[in-house]
């Protein structure tokens, strides 16, 4: 990394204090937002090195570089220039000095704060080791409770680091995938406004509509007495009001409003009338075929009642199979043994042989 000048430091506004560092009086300059810096020749004359040579080494390294600072200080009645270190950067530069280039006086403590440092960043970042024997243990320091203490909030905030770094790629994978299917629904919409716009209604729905125009032009002309072709009137309305050729042509999307159209203009033309408009759901009335498994012949019941089929015939019926008699068709049963019908069920088509059926005891 290139060195780094005085020039190119950040220079700022200080408010100057007094602290204590290795027995000595230092001067310490505060730096709204950032913190404490503390000038670096003062540290160096408190340590017995060279200031120059540490300046150097600062402006080259590429970490400690980071927490230069240039501040101005009052040193011997003058205010000058110096360059000053973060409070942040201290530590890790006073761990990368070597012990044997301070001042003896204060080599001791230098070396028993970078053997405690050694302890707390094994603590905080070190792996999990078995214990020592007990003869190696003689020869380690020993650490206080507070250090044991400040060790064991290390680890355990270290641990919390790790899970909310987790957490935190969690929710960034969850935010991708969130995206992903945004983008995903953001184009199935698109995709179904334009099929929407290409699809057309069905013949249902254009029968329904035609035969809708017809009735309320029919209804209108019967109530109105007016001899004016309304359903060619309304056909053209109706056309313009949805900007199409034909019936067929109208885009699905827009079904609701031709229904809508129709009930306003039913509303306007015949308010009283309530069958203006044809029901927009019509159910087919049929038959159920009958169960073939039953041990009867096929057209002896009425497929839609499951029943004989005279048991729900009138007696005019009745009589119209019988010659025109009216006698009871209940005796004229338990009479025969078998029944021979010339009338055609409405469901079923009436075998082409005649069959034989049971006797119709059984069901009375």
């Amino acid at each position: 990394m290139r060195p780094t000048s005085e020039s190119e430091l950040p220079q700022r506004p200080a408010r100057v204090e007094q602290l204590q560092f290795l027995g000595d009086d230092l001067v310490a300059v505060v730096l709204e937002g950032e913190g404490v810096a503390i000038p670096t020749r003062l540290v160096c004359v408190a340590l017995g090195l060279d200031p120059e040579a540490q300046s150097e080494r600062l402006r080259a390294h590429d970490v400690l570089a980071q927490g230069l600072r240039v501040v101005r200080v009052p040193l011997d009645g003058r205010v000058r220039p110096m360059l000053a270190i973060m409070h942040t950067h201290v530590a890790f530069w006073l761990a990368t000095i070597t012990p044997g280039l301070v001042a003896a006086a204060v080599r001791p403590k230098l070396v028993r704060y970078q053997q405690e440092l050694v302890m707390v960043l094994n603590a905080l970042y070190g792996p999990h080791v078995a214990p020592v024997a007990a003869g190696d243990a003689e020869s380690l320091p020993i650490p206080s409770s507070a250090e044991r203490q400040l060790a064991v909030v290390q680890q355990e905030l270290l641990t919390l680091r790790a899970a909310l770094l987790a957490l935190v790629q969690s929710q960034r994978a969850t935010e991708e995938r969130v995206d992903t299917l945004d983008e995903r629904v953001d184009g199935v919409a698109d995709l179904v406004d334009e099929l929407r716009e290409i699809a057309k209604i069905s013949a249902v729905q254009a029968e329904y509509l035609q035969r809708s125009l017809r009735r309320l032009a029919q209804r209108y002309q019967t109530a109105s007495g007016t001899e004016r072709n309304m359903f060619e009137l309304l056909y053209a309305q109706f056309k313009m009001a949805m900007g199409i050729p034909r019936y067929d042509a109208l885009p699905a999307k827009k079904y609701a409003q031709a229904v809508s159209w129709l009930r306003e203009k039913a509303a306007e033309l015949l308010p009283n009338d309530p069958d203006a408009l044809p029901p927009m759901q019509e159910q087919l009335l049929g038959c159920q075929p009958p169960n073939w498994g039953r041990d009867y012949a096929p057209h002896a019941y009425s497929s839609c009642s499951r029943k004989p089929m005279w048991a729900n015939a009138s007696a005019s019926h009745a009589a119209r199979w019988h010659g025109g008699s009216m006698a009871p068709v209940r005796s004229r049963l338990r009479r025969s043994k078998t029944l021979r019908l010339s009338w055609e069920p409405p469901c079923m088509p009436l075998p082409r042989r005649r069959h034989r059926w049971p006797s119709p005891r059984r069901w009375c």
